[in-house]
Parts: structure tokens; C-alpha cells; sequence
């Protein structure tokens, strides 16, 4: 029997026959691999069964070691992914050195866009939209700094570890499943 959990995260569900259906699924299974540490102890403190972790595969890539300060931050652009605090650190950051954020992903673009303007970022940051994950590969390549500011407990970014592997030093907010990818 297969079956696969992507982000539908069955902790965050508040029906008791749901959670209790999810938990007969999920027993079901033959094999239940967390993609971090950090779910894998979720699910065992809730009582559903895992059985190892698979941590995404990444490709690693040759990369330039040299100074790059220009910032990429990719995901959804929502409140719990930390974009508000993302940028009133921009603000701060402005007044010692000089950057390019970008910012690609979909969400409350328009929201976020009248913030930069408000803190005086409107010439820093860019906003991407979504990006194909090519272009996305070639900005972490052209890119010094990922940036992922969750304020949610990410069960763990894939965007961090490609990231990594592009050669960009990472900034995360101590959450989830990110813990033990920097440490």
C-alpha cells in the first residue's frame, strides 16, 4: 500500500474524525518516511507511525566562491512566511551595505510591494511573481544570500537546501525542519 503526505499536514487538522482517518491511512502504509527530523518527531509525538526520514534529494553544483550581498528570498508571499519581518530587516540592512533583494514566489505581492515603499525599499527589493524553477536555479547561482524568514514550523525547504547547493549562504529563522538542515 503507497501513500504520499506532501504539505498536507495532518497535525494542523481540527476535525477528530479527520485526524482519526488520517491515522488509519498513515498506519496502513507499509513504509512512512518524514522528509525531516523535525516531522518525523511530529508524527511519532502523535501517535502515527514513521519509520526514517528522506531528506529531498538536492543536485549539488560548482559554484564561484566569490562575495555576492544581493538577496533571494523564494516561496510563497504570505504572512507566516515571514515577509513582513524580511523587510523591515531590509530596512535596517540598507544602512551598511549595498544589496538587490528579490523576491520570487506568489501570494500578496501588492500587500508587500506598498510595505517596501512605506520602509523605503521600493529601489532595493524586486518582485518576481513566480518563477519557473530554471530561473530559479540561475538566480541561487547569481545570488550571495537565500533568505528564509518563516515564522511557521517549515517541515523542511527545499528551496534552502538547492539554495546551499548553489553555493548561497543561508539566513533562517530557527523553525521546523530548518534547525537541523543549518546546524
Amino acid at each position: 500500500f503507497k501513500c504520499y503526505f506532501s504539505n498536507k499536514n495532518p497535525f494542523f487538522v481540527r476535525s477528530y474524525s479527520l485526524i482519526q482517518k488520517a491515522r488509519k491511512l498513515i498506519n496502513k502504509c507499509d513504509i512512512v518516511l518524514a522528509r525531516s527530523n523535525f516531522i518525523k518527531k511530529m508524527l511519532e509525538t502523535n501517535k502515527y507511525k514513521c519509520d526514517g526520514i528522506l531528506y529531498p534529494p538536492v543536485e549539488v553544483k560548482k559554484h564561484n566562491n566569490t562575495y555576492n550581498p544581493d538577496i533571494l528570498f523564494a516561496g510563497k508571499i504570505i504572512k507566516h512566511k515571514g515577509i513582513g519581518f524580511l523587510l523591515r530587516v531590509l530596512k535596517k540592512v540598507k544602512k551598511y551595505t549595498n544589496f538587490k533583494a528579490y523576491i520570487a514566489g506568489e501570494g500578496d505581492i501588492k500587500q508587500y510591494k506598498k510595505f517596501c515603499e512605506k520602509l523605503g525599499l521600493k529601489n532595493k527589493v524586486e518582485f518576481l511573481n513566480y518563477v519557473e524553477h530554471d530561473m530559479l536555479l540561475g538566480l541561487m547561482s547569481k545570488t550571495g544570500i537565500f533568505i528564509l524568514p518563516s515564522l511557521w514550523d517549515e517541515p523542511l525547504s527545499r528551496g534552502m537546501l538547492e539554495a546551499m547547493s548553489h553555493g548561497c549562504a543561508v539566513i533562517a529563522t530557527r523553525t521546523g525542519g530548518t534547525v537541523e538542515v543549518i546546524e
